[in-house]
C-alpha cells in the first residue's frame, strides 16, 4: 500500500498544478482574479477536510499551533503557485513546486536522522544548478526585455519555501504525536489558510469575480479536492516505513514530469533550451536523491 499511496500523491499533486494552468488560461485578460482562485482552492480544501475530520475526530490543543503555522504557509503556497503560473512558465513553476519536496529530504538529513551519502550531496548540487538554469536566460538579441521577471522569481521562491514548510510541519507533527491527530491538524490548518486567503483578497477589485466564479468554480473545486486528497496520502505515507529520502524525491520527479507534459501537450508552452536542460538535470538530481 505504501507505493500505492505514493503514486496517488504524485498524481494529485501534479493535478493541482494542471488545474492552475487551466484557470490561468480561462481567465487570461481578467484582472485581480488570482486571489479569487486562491480563495476557491482554500474553501474547497477546507470543506474536504471538514468532512474527513468528522469521520476521524480527535482533538489535542497543542496541535493547533502546528495548524496555525501550516495554514499560513498553505495560504502563501496558494499565492506562490497562482502567481508563478500567471507571471511565467507553468512548467518551471511546477518544477519549483516539486523541488520543495527535495528540501524536505534535506531537512530530514538534519532533523529526522536520515542518512547523508556522497550521492545525496551530488544530487543537491545538481538541484541548485537546475534551478539556476531554469531561471537564467540569454540576453535578447534585439535588445528587448527578458522574460524572467523579478515578480515571477519572487513568486517562485515563495512557492518553494512555503511548500517545503508545509510538508516539514506536517511530518514533524505526525512524528511528535506518534502519527495521531492528522485530520485535526489539516482541518484547522485549512481554516487558517481560508481566513488568510480571504484577508489577502480584501484589497482587490472584485468587479469580475462573479462571472469568473460562474465559469471556473469547478476548477477551483477540483484543485482544492486534489490538495486535500494529496495531503491525506502524505499523512498516510508518514505512517509507513518509506524513508523521506525516497518519498519526497519521487514526488518531485513524478510531479515535474507530469506537469511538464501537461504544459507542453495541453497548453502548447514552449521552453527555452536552458530550461529544458535545467529540467533534465533536475530529473537526474531527484533520481540520485531517491
Amino acid at each position: 500500500m505504501s507505493y500505492f499511496y505514493l503514486i496517488l500523491a504524485v498524481l494529485l499533486s501534479a493535478a493541482m498544478s494542471v488545474a492552475g494552468m487551466f484557470y490561468e488560461k480561462n481567465t487570461a485578460g481578467k484582472r485581480n482574479v488570482s486571489t479569487l482562485f486562491n480563495c476557491m482552492i482554500a474553501a474547497s480544501n477546507a470543506i474536504c477536510w471538514g468532512i474527513l475530520y468528522i469521520f476521524d475526530f480527535t482533538f489535542h490543543p497543542y496541535v493547533l499551533s502546528y495548524s496555525a503555522v501550516y495554514g499560513i504557509c498553505l495560504a502563501l503556497f496558494f499565492t506562490g503557485l497562482t502567481g508563478g503560473i500567471k507571471h511565467g512558465s507553468a512548467s518551471v513553476t511546477s518544477f519549483f513546486k516539486q523541488v520543495a519536496f527535495v528540501l524536505v529530504s534535506v531537512w530530514g538529513f538534519f532533523f529526522w536522522k536520515e542518512p547523508v551519502t556522497p550521492v545525496v550531496i551530488v544530487g543537491i548540487v545538481l538541484i541548485v544548478i537546475a534551478l539556476l538554469l531554469c531561471l537564467l536566460e540569454p540576453k535578447p538579441k534585439n535588445g528587448g526585455p527578458k522574460k524572467t521577471s523579478v515578480i515571477w522569481v519572487l513568486f517562485l521562491l515563495l512557492l518553494l519555501v512555503s511548500n517545503a514548510a508545509c510538508n516539514i510541519v506536517q511530518r514533524t507533527q505526525q512524528i511528535e504525536f506518534y502519527h495521531r491527530h492528522g485530520s485535526q491538524l489539516m482541518f484547522f490548518a485549512a481554516l487558517f489558510a481560508l481566513v488568510a486567503t480571504v484577508l489577502l483578497s480584501l484589497k482587490d477589485d472584485k468587479s469580475e469575480w462573479k462571472e469568473t466564479v460562474e465559469e471556473n468554480w469547478h476548477i477551483g473545486l477540483a484543485s482544492g479536492v486534489c490538495c486535500a486528497l494529496a495531503n491525506v496520502f502524505f499523512i498516510l505515507m508518514a505512517q509507513t516505513k518509506l524513508s523521506t529520502s525516497f518519498i519526497y524525491p519521487v514526488l518531485a520527479i513524478g510531479g515535474v514530469a507530469l506537469s511538464t507534459l501537461a504544459s507542453v501537450l495541453l497548453f502548447k508552452e514552449r521552453l527555452r533550451p536552458l530550461q529544458w536542460i535545467g529540467l533534465g538535470i533536475g530529473a537526474v538530481a531527484v533520481f540520485l536523491l531517491s
